[in-house]
């Protein structure tokens, strides 16, 4: 967890966050928007940035605006300066730029006017436009507009900045409490101990450089005025001086002790000015007096639903989540908690006090459990009623298909092709985009300090990032799972932008340089002389001396899936050989022994079927069935791209095809694995899922066994010392166990689950 601290003037201080901000504001185009910055995507899920290097002016990355509408804005509270940022055009294949962006002001947020439009705007290797523009005094609102986009042509938006204005000859008047700088209607927290006198002052700044500021009908007023005394204050400020409006603080009991404090001026913009004081008395704000009444969900999928919350009178409430069991954990007062902090076996998935927020994180057909607390107070001095929350709890959607395979008639000699037609029917996908969609959509999860974190899905390594994800600085990739060069579409005209080379379905999140690179496009299979390995995915020779990758166990059947599933989606793909017109169309012929895979060592080149054991991946699916991630991965990729892998929803109909030559099997699941019936090959462990990440005072392993047995647990700190070993007795199916590691020093530890000759591992982070 992350205790905020704020400075101690006879008591901690602090300064709510509003919509608006306050000036200067600036935004280095990465990341999340700073507070009163948004940015608006109006066109299909996509990429929100710019990470390559001719089109960002400071690293990591620029804003990329690619669609008619979209924008940049920002909304302020007082007069602004000048407006200045850098601007580029980003093309595909034209020649130039064309269409139109402009830059906007407005003092409602509903009527515009422009400051500069542009129809024209450099490209490729030629440097930013380092722009400057001049909005109304009444500006409230800048706007970043692209207003018409051209084809091929976007925007990339970089280090924006809304200045002060320049110091003017009128009286200006600015408020500062302490090192803070207030704005109209800020809420501003301090304490003293109950009964104890407590002295504050606001400085009140001339920026006129010509002009006397006047200040009347200074007073204090509200419920808690009792608790306040106003002390001496100026009743002129000369130009570019300040004065200090005085008041003591001495709260007569325990909590929140709210009053306004307001004054009059000659400031011609905030003639009037108001700040709403928040004293505490003692150490917290009031407790709430209940917690919110009602927690409903809406929108059920088997990766995700909407939550609503009602009755929640306080000044916000926080939710925990616990997979499996209702949540007992509390949160504690005076800490203000971010999304994805562990508490206890909990994790915090909302903070604030909005009606509705969605529930990410989810997998298929489980139950999670909630719990709501409200708050009140800000900083350190928030006060959470931690008695009675609101509990409910929801299982997600199973990822049923529904009557999406209505047609297919598994016993039918036409099963193959029926089924090529079915899933082939899918939409577009850029294999760009798949950062916004599949990484930010599905893959990332919120971890503590503001962090996210991602698995390589092969090794399992865990990678945390501050958004937003970048590939290459995270040494990241999307692996082609039937790997690029095997497709028939390799070494033809526009290869990259045919539909089989950015299908979802088969781009898996893998760690670049030691495991997608390594794996190359070499087969899947079991290695029996390992020649390196990287974490829990390995490289060798197997049984049969050809060099093969071997993926960690629980991804196993998800590798083979979603080959078959690209073996059948695109062969002979009638009308859809390319997202382009100007390509030419290419026989797709996926069947395995006409794909040629080249560059195979110790041959030049060989057919796939040589390089990627049909058998041995039909294994592989028997032995690791789809699972809850997998289940809802499937479900998350149909809801975009339009089509379902059948092989998820169906594991057994692998059976039914011949990959090799793409022909019906009748025989089905009697030949399936060769007369093989054993599944228990890899090891009597067959999924293993632990959590929260990073764990803090406890660590809960969700094991799924393939029959009763003993397992041994240990945690392998990185130098190799067992911090922690128990045996425990497993049942088939789902075993979730719960471990104290509130002892255990922050920092990275090896989890490793025996049993059955064998062993699953996993990296865990602690973090006290």
């Amino acid at each position: 967890m992350r205790k905020l601290s704020f400075l101690l003037l006879s008591g901690a201080i602090s300064i709510a966050s509003f919509a608006q901000t306050s000036l200067p504001t600036s935004w280095d185009c990465s990341g999340t928007p700073p507070t009163g910055w948004s940015q608006v995507q109006t066109g299909a899920p996509g990429n929100l940035n710019y990470t390559s290097a001719d089109l960002f002016t400071s690293t990591p990355s620029s804003v990329k605006l690619d669609n008619t509408g979209e924008y940049v804005q920002v909304e302020i509270n007082e007069n602004p300066g000048l407006v200045k940022y850098n601007i580029k055009g980003a093309v595909g294949n034209v020649a130039s730029w064309t269409g139109t962006f402009k830059t906007q002001w407005s003092a409602d947020g509903n009527t515009w006017t422009d400051m500069a439009t542009f129809t024209s705007l450099p490209i490729k290797t030629a440097a930013f436009l380092n722009e400057v523009d001049t909005p109304a005094a009444q500006a409230r609102f800048i706007r970043f507009f692209f207003s018409n986009k051209a084809q091929g042509c976007n925007v990339a938006l970089d280090d924006i900045l809304v200045e002060l204005p320049a110091a003017g000859p009128d009286q200006e008047v600015d408020v500062w409490f302490d090192t803070i700088k207030t704005v109209m209607g800020s809420n501003i927290w301090f304490s003293s101990a109950v009964g104890t006198p407590a002295s504050f002052k606001l400085k009140v700044y001339n920026l006129g450089s010509d002009s006397i500021l006047t200040l009347s009908n200074v007073a204090i007023n509200g419920p808690a005025a009792g608790d306040y005394a106003l002390g001496s204050f100026p009743s002129s400020i000369a130009p570019l001086d300040s004065g200090e409006i005085n008041f003591t603080f001495t709260p007569s009991v325990a909590g929140t002790r709210v009053v306004e404090l307001s004054f009059n001026s000659n400031d011609a913009d905030e003639s009037s000015y108001l700040l709403n004081l928040f004293g505490v008395g003692g150490n917290f704000a009031t407790e709430p007096a209940q917690n919110p009444t009602a927690l409903t969900f809406v929108g059920t999928k088997s990766y995700g639903f909407g939550a609503n919350v009602t009755g929640n009178n306080a000044d916000g409430f926080i939710v925990l989540r616990k997979l499996g069991s209702p949540v007992t954990d509390v949160p504690a007062d005076g800490v203000v908690y971010t999304l994805g902090e562990g508490i206890g076996a909990s994790k915090v998935f909302y903070v604030g006090n909005g009606s509705t927020f969605p529930v990410k994180e989810v997998r298929a057909d489980l139950t999670y459990y909630f719990a709501v607390f409200s708050f009140n107070g800000s900083g350190s001095y928030t006060n959470y009623k931690t008695t009675a929350p609101l509990q409910a709890s929801k299982k997600s959607g199973n990822a049923a298909p529904g009557s999406y395979y209505t047609a297919i008639v598994p016993t039918s000699n036409n099963f193959v092709t029926d089924l090529s037609t079915l899933i082939n029917n899918r939409s577009i996908q850029f294999y760009g985009n798949y950062k916004a969609t599949m990484i930010d959509g599905f893959y990332s999860r919120d971890t503590a300090n503001g962090q996210k974190v991602v698995n390589c899905e092969y090794s399992n390594e865990l990678v945390e990032y501050t958004e937003p994800f970048d590939f290459t600085g995270l040494n990241m990739a999307r692996e082609h799972t039937f790997a690029s060069s095997w497709m028939p579409t390799f070494g033809t005209g526009g290869h990259t932008e045919r539909y089989g080379y950015s299908d979802y379905h088969n781009l898996h999140l893998t760690n670049q340089n030691d495991v997608n690179a390594p794996r190359g496009n070499f087969g899947f299979g079991d290695v029996a002389t390992v020649t390196t390995t990287y974490l829990e995915s390995k490289i060798g020779k197997d049984s049969a001396n050809s060099k093969v990758f071997e993926p960690r166990a629980e991804i196993k059947g998800d590798v083979a899936r979603a080959i078959f599933y690209m073996s059948v989606c695109f062969n002979r793909e009638p009308n859809k050989a390319t997202f382009s017109s100007n390509l030419p169309p290419v026989i797709n012929t996926w069947q395995w022994d006409s794909l040629i895979v080249p560059g195979v060592v110790p041959n030049p080149d060989m057919a796939l079927y040589l390089v990627q054991s049909e058998a041995l991946l039909k294994k592989w699916n028997q032995q690791d069935p789809p699972s809850a991630e997998e289940r809802a991965r499937n479900e998350f990729v149909f809801d975009i791209q339009g089509n379902r892998n059948p092989f998820i929803d169906n594991p057994d109909w692998v059976c039914l095809i011949n990959f090799k030559d793409m022909t019906y099997n009748a025989a089905g699941v009697n030949q399936c694995y060769n007369g093989q019936t054993a599944v228990k090959e890899i090891s009597a462990i067959s999924k293993i899922k632990v959590y929260p990440v990073p764990a803090n005072s406890s660590l809960t392993v969700e094991l799924t066994s393939q029959e009763n047995y003993s397992a041994k647990i240990q945690l392998v700190d990185l130098i190799g010392n067992v911090v922690l070993e128990t045996a425990k007795e497993l049942n088939t199916g789902s075993n979730v166990l719960n471990f104290n590691t509130a002892n255990l020093s922050s920092g990275n530890y090896i989890l490793k689950v025996s049993g059955k000759g064998a062993s699953v591992q996993r990296k865990i982070i602690i973090m006290q």
